[in-house]
């Protein structure tokens, strides 16, 4: 393949907005990585061989591709070589306008953001530039483009990975696999003798996903036994695929649950006490506590302190949520922090959705248990974990659970314009001097690590 420095860039002939800006982001990062300046030009130019076509260019039907449009499909896209001309091209559509308007401050959509994250994934991925961090982008004049490159970034895509090998005490980060914009929170733990414990789950649409992966870590696939099922706080993200499997009358007959661990405040917290209102909550807080019998499973109420644990695994409670608290706080303030350490391995710290209050509290009562090797960012990584915390902690892996629209902070109207804290965590980080190598996201499939020392 040719050095990037000889291509040039290629638009539609009228380009929505979202692919002009990512177009330009794309020509300014080649020049800050190579230092050449590529031309853009729309798709009535006659083609050459060595272009970096962006959008829904003339050239989709040149190579023979079809990238189908559709409304949900605006999270994903396909990134594909054909000969030596590189494609980035979002799934999505413009989405209607709403008849009312339901408010003046929505997000920009011009069916493109999938568009724009496939520049986004090529200048990290290709040009190496961490253009997220506070850190000087490479200089490589001779780059060329990868033979064969391609990222495609689908729901497909996503589900057809691979569950990666790892022997010994291992731990799966689940991906979102259906609702692409959204987050979940969704973990497996395998022990060195093979037995599993779940972490949340993750949404309802993750149910099946989150069964196939137990049955591939299972000893017997056709009976799968999950040691022990947390349960961190009452969000569907977290919560709703456990229900889900729940209230499936053909569970018991491929599942048994050894033991549930929850903290649950009174029905008062979270229809009237929160600042967040969940009418709904009355319903599966209620569920989960009648959860004796079903699949096996006893629940296990658990306070600040407390410890089980399973083979090598060993979790501890560092946070529990408290009423006299429960003005103060919102649902993800009511999150269970644990704290697991592997005999003769890692220590990991689940920080869930924490929030100001869980914040204060880690630092004000167990500063000394926080440090640890491998931390998951606290809610996503908006924001509300402060520096001086994730500094406490001192890990050396950031285990991130988010979507592009989170991670990149970008929605459609540029880089920032869906702030939710992201960009004020990720900036304690890189001040804390933690490589971008360091963060582990699970937009593209399962990771996987040795928990082993």
């Amino acid at each position: 393949m040719q050095p990037i420095a000889h291509y040039r860039i290629v638009t539609p002939a009228a380009p929505v907005p979202g692919e002009t800006r990512a177009a330009l982001f794309l020509q300014n990062a080649v020049r800050t990585v190579t230092g050449a300046m590529l031309p853009i030009c729309p798709d009535t130019e006659p083609p050459l061989p060595c272009e970096l076509a962006v959008g829904r260019t003339n050239r989709l039907a040149l190579d023979g591709l079809n990238v189908p449009a559709y409304l949900d499909g605006r999270d994903e896209f396909t990134l594909r070589t054909v000969g030596e001309r590189l494609h980035f091209c979002g799934h999505g559509i413009p989405e209607e306008e709403p008849f009312p308007a339901v408010s003046a401050y929505r997000y920009y959509d011009d069916g493109s953001f999938g568009t724009v994250s496939a520049v986004y994934h090529f200048v990290e991925d290709v040009l190496e530039y961490p253009f997220l961090h506070a850190l000087p982008a490479p200089v490589k004049p001779d780059l060329a483009l990868p033979e064969g490159y391609c990222g495609d970034y689908t729901r497909k895509s996503i589900r057809a990975c691979p569950l990666p090998k790892v022997s010994g005490t291992a731990l799966y980060m689940l991906p979102i696999t259906e609702l692409l914009t959204l987050n979940i929170m969704s973990f497996v733990l395998r022990t060195r003798a093979g037995k599993l414990v779940v972490i949340d789950g993750g949404r309802a649409q993750e149910t099946e996903y989150l069964l196939s992966t137990l049955r591939a870590l299972s000893p017997d696939p056709d009976h799968i036994r999950v040691e022990a099922w947390l349960i961190t706080h009452l969000h569907i993200d977290h919560y709703r695929a456990l229900q889900t499997i729940l209230l499936d009358e053909r569970s018991p007959e491929y599942l048994e649950i050894g033991d549930v661990y929850l903290n649950l405040l009174n029905d008062e917290f979270y229809t009237t006490l929160s600042r967040e209102k969940l009418p709904d909550a009355h319903e599966m807080r209620h569920y989960l506590l009648d959860l004796p019998g079903k699949l096996g499973a006893e629940v296990h109420t658990v306070e600040n302190g407390d410890t089980f644990s399973v083979d090598e695994l060993t979790f501890r409670v560092l946070h529990a949520p408290d009423m006299a608290y429960a003005e103060q706080m919102n649902t993800n303030d009511s999150s269970v922090v644990w704290r697991l350490d592997v005999e003769g391995g890692k220590s990991v710290l689940f920080l869930s959705d924490a929030e100001f209050v869980c914040n204060n509290d880690l630092l004000a009562r167990c500063r000394a248990d926080l440090p640890a090797d491998i931390v998951q960012v606290g809610h996503h990584g908006c924001g509300n974990v402060s520096g001086e915390c994730y500094r406490a902690i001192g890990a050396q892996t950031y285990l991130w659970q988010a979507s592009h629209k989170f991670i990149y902070s970008d929605r459609g109207d540029g880089l920032g314009t869906h702030n939710t804290g992201v960009i004020h965590t990720r900036a304690c980080l890189d001040a804390m001097g933690i490589p971008p190598s360091a963060h582990l996201y699970n937009d593209r499939g399962i990771v996987a690590l040795s928990l082993e020392s």
